[in-house]
């Protein structure tokens, strides 16, 4: 081989491993961009979790609250249907006590 061919094969070996260099390069370049891509997916898919955790914690101790407030409004209910109980039946002891009266006096009984 004469001189001539030789520097055409180095320079053309020299462009070759000059190309491989960029395409690793570049195909290194890309494996980074979607390892930060997929970090910062992995980040928002965990916030989002957290907001989504944060958000049922919240609605369970609101529907915690709502259900004591309820438990404590039945509870004041049954009290005033029992004093309502009570006071009709006094009321009916005193319709009872009257008109047992009223017929003693007129001389019924």
């Amino acid at each position: 081989m004469d001189t001539n061919q030789e520097g055409v094969i180095r320079d053309l070996e020299f462009r070759l491993t000059e190309a491989e260099k960029q395409h690793i390069e570049k195909v290194m370049n890309i494996r980074a961009m979607k390892e930060k891509e997929a970090i910062e997916e992995k980040k928002e898919t965990d916030l989002a979790i957290h907001m989504r955790d944060k958000r049922i914690a919240s609605l369970k101790l609101m529907i915690k609250d709502q259900e004591d407030e309820l438990a404590d409004k039945d509870t004041q209910l049954k009290q005033l249907q029992a004093e309502l109980l009570k006071l009709r039946e006094e009321h009916e002891q005193e319709k009872c006590e009257q008109t047992r009266k009223v017929k003693v006096k007129k001389g019924q009984v």
